[in-house]
């Protein structure tokens, strides 16, 4: 048992390095844009600039919503928005989808139906997730919906 342990600390701490050094980088984009007001949001961090546009704003929940994110300094894979009621009463009501590429690289778009709930305001997150090579891209927005009179 003695002579097992040290290789056992030795491999672990390979383990531990080689995700470190290897595994892919991950981005948390903080920032203290109001999206909802603005209707659009542009991020610099890390050599990066992300630009993330809603349209129509304000949102009206049962009506088509665009969604656009902007990359650059980074050559994007894949983008999904995922929408959360955020301290629902009722059963959380969750829309995830993909962002598509047309016709920028740079460019990716969604246009969807805005879910809609029975509390007169609610609050929504909108959690963006990209994905490049070797890195993960992550952000997300609230956003005060009111329901249509």
């Amino acid at each position: 048992m003695n002579k097992l342990y040290p290789i056992v600390v030795v491999t672990l701490l390979a383990l531990v390095t080689g995700h470190y050094l290897f595994g892919p980088k991950e981005i948390y984009l903080k920032h203290n844009c109001d999206i909802q007001k603005e209707g659009v949001c542009t991020i610099k961090q890390d050599g990066l600039v992300f630009t993330f546009t809603l349209n129509p704003h304000p949102i009206i929940p049962t009506e088509d919503v665009s969604y656009t994110m902007e990359a650059k300094g980074l050559e994007v894979e894949k983008v999904t928005l995922r929408i959360l009621g955020h301290d629902m009463e009722m059963p959380r009501d969750e829309q995830v989808f993909p962002l598509e590429s047309f016709l920028k690289r740079e460019q990716f778009k969604a246009t969807r139906t805005f879910p809609t709930c029975t509390e007169k305001l609610m609050t929504w997150r909108l959690y963006f997730v990209i994905k490049a090579k070797n890195t993960w891209v992550r952000t997300s927005f609230d956003l005060e919906v009111k329901r249509p009179s």
